[in-house]
């Protein structure tokens, strides 16, 4: 369920990470996660240059290109995607690809490189690194420790053959961190994927703090939260897809501010017209009401 490091190959290749976070501080590459039918014909273009197909792109994990890092795939053409046969070189192949596939931005938080590395590539690094940027305590959560993750997939800790369902809230908490979601995890296709909302829920009477999807993924437990409304508004993190991905959130989100600094909550009910429907992120807070793809499924 994860892919194991190509020290093998690329030894003599110096492994540079950038800054890690918590995996949903990170940008979601929402491109990468749209089926291949919805995609531009550009994007498609891109992919079929990275070495996507059809059926590797509808399933997240499957193509060659996911299992190098960003550092690999823009310091080597060790996939030889330019296809003149010499792999030790630097092409700008996978770079302008991948952006035209959403992997932009500049920073420490939301750059390409942290997009990659950790929704494709699940931090894929040599161990020292791990240590280094601070991903070992989740990979140690799972049960891994130096020796098995530099066997090359001989040895695997017993959470590499569970399925997201049987783990625990500590061991979901620890494979979020490292961008695993439940379909992500389950190697299920693009078809039963789904988004979070990007609207905080409300907190407290006062509404001074929401509560945001980042934040439940910092504690997996919490998506039993306010009698599972939070993941209904957070299908994505909470594996719920399944059941979730077309129920509208059932408790107040965040609608705006006023200019007097006083926040606004609503409900989804509130939402009953193509304008408030096209306000950011309300598609994905009341799907029911306004996804399209939702809505004739009730017809």
């Amino acid at each position: 369920m994860k892919f194991y490091s190509n020290l093998a190959v690329l030894s003599g290749i110096p492994f540079i990470a950038t800054h890690t976070a918590t995996a949903f501080e990170i940008d979601i590459p929402i491109i990468r996660y749209t089926e291949w039918k919805d995609l531009s014909n550009q994007q498609k273009r891109a992919a079929k240059r990275l070495g996507y197909a059809l059926k590797t792109w509808n399933q997240p994990g499957s193509a060659s290109v996911e299992g190098l890092t960003w550092w690999e795939n823009t310091n080597s053409d060790y996939l030889d995607l330019d296809g003149d046969g010499v792999t030790d070189e630097t092409t700008a192949i996978f770079k302008n690809n991948a952006r035209k596939l959403g992997f932009i931005g500049e920073g420490d938080l939301q750059n390409a490189a942290n997009m990659w590395d950790c929704w494709m590539n699940h931090y894929d690094y040599p161990w020292d690194d791990l240590v280094t940027y601070g991903i070992e305590p989740s990979v140690v959560a799972l049960g891994w420790n130096q020796t098995m993750w530099e066997s090359g997939g001989a040895l695997v800790p017993e959470s590499d053959n569970k399925w997201w369902d049987q783990f625990t809230d500590a061991e979901k908490t620890a494979a979020v961190a490292m961008c695993y979601t439940k379909n992500l995890w389950n190697e299920d296709k693009l078809s039963s994927f789904c988004m979070d909302s990007p609207k905080g829920l409300r907190n407290s009477p006062t509404g001074v703090k929401n509560q945001s999807c980042n934040w439940v993924a910092n504690n997996m437990a919490r998506c039993a939260l306010k009698n599972g409304g939070v993941s209904i508004h957070c299908p994505n993190t909470c594996g719920s897809c399944m059941e979730n991905k077309c129920v509208s959130t059932k408790n107040q989100f965040f609608w705006k501010e006023r200019d007097d600094g006083v926040r606004l909550y609503k409900k989804c009910p509130f939402v009953d017209s193509d304008a408030k429907c096209k306000r950011t992120g309300i598609k994905l807070t009341c799907p029911a009401q306004c996804d399209e793809k939702c809505i004739s499924m009730q017809i």
